[in-house]
């Protein structure tokens, strides 16, 4: 029970216990709210790092078309691929850079710090070499059976995922349609 001071009336206290008491509430509802989000976060994380674990790991070269490698500036890409169709420039929260995003027909490149660190695959006009295994908008997932088993047998509906080199922050997914082609491919990184 809150108490009011004397000097108040029966009306201003009534009014002050009311808005004490939804401020109350408003304090416990934001506490939950709170305690939603941080269990929120934990499951998605335990779930992203379950999935990295069941997922294979390539620690070969990784090459789009066979010649453009993470790492390389757009001067490599433009080249290779012409000039793109757009740029826009974007900030990276989470690393706190400015980088530049090239749209293809098809493809998009993101650049930090004028180095290829991320890219989207939607068109079989590009490929993945991972070594000397081409993944390709098109395929079956079947073909990654023989050489990423883990990541073949822990696919979902939706499709699977490759780890990139020993640490768990870089990862191909790879997206499939009902019937198990390859509609997407896509480096992702966490800095």
């Amino acid at each position: 029970m809150i108490t009011c001071p004397p000097s108040l009336t029966a009306m201003e206290q009534s009014t002050l216990q009311q808005v004490l008491v939804i401020n109350q509430k408003q304090i416990m509802m934001n506490k939950k709210i709170i305690s939603i989000f941080i269990v929120a976060t934990f499951t998605i994380l335990f779930q992203a790092t379950c999935s990295a674990q069941q997922a294979d790991n390539f620690a070969g070269t990784l090459k789009i078309n066979g010649e453009i490698e993470l790492g390389h500036t757009p001067e490599n890409l433009t080249a290779k691929f012409g000039q793109p169709g757009s740029t826009e420039t974007v900030f990276w929260e989470m690393i706190e850079k400015n980088g530049t995003i090239y749209f293809y027909s098809g493809a998009e490149f993101d650049f930090v710090d004028n180095n290829l660190r991320s890219f989207i695959i939607t068109s079989s006009d590009f490929q993945i070499y991972l070594d000397s295994f081409v993944l390709k908008i098109g395929n079956s997932i079947n073909t990654i059976s023989t050489l990423f088993p883990n990541s073949y047998s822990n696919r979902g509906a939706q499709g699977t995922a490759i780890t990139l080199g020993s640490a768990d922050y870089q990862y191909l997914n790879i997206k499939t349609n009902p019937e198990g082609e390859i509609t997407e491919i896509e480096l992702r990184f966490i800095p």
